[in-house]
């Protein structure tokens, strides 16, 4: 059962990185970038998305992951961003 858990807590965590890596790339990340923070710890993807200039909304759902809110609030509020971003784009 734990097993299991630590699988589903790896998805997920993956999952939050991809939308993040959206993000970012939508801000200007260079590939170089979107490439290092699959393996960086928490702040220095909040402190890269700050470099980039990210909102402060944006921000705080980075800075929010392993806080309080589960890691499947954070990956809902991630997809959430990512899905206005785009709807702005068009």
């Amino acid at each position: 059962m734990q097993s299991s858990i630590a699988n589903r807590n790896a998805i997920v965590s993956r999952k939050i990185v991809h939308e993040i890596s959206i993000a970012l790339k939508d801000l200007g990340a260079d590939s170089k970038l979107l490439d290092k923070v699959k393996a960086w710890p928490v702040d220095e993807i909040y402190t890269a998305a700050e470099n980039l200039g990210a909102p402060a909304m944006l921000l705080a759902f980075i800075g929010s992951w392993g806080d309080t809110p589960t890691d499947e609030e954070v990956l809902e509020e991630l997809q959430g961003w990512n899905r206005e971003s785009a709807a702005l784009r068009r």
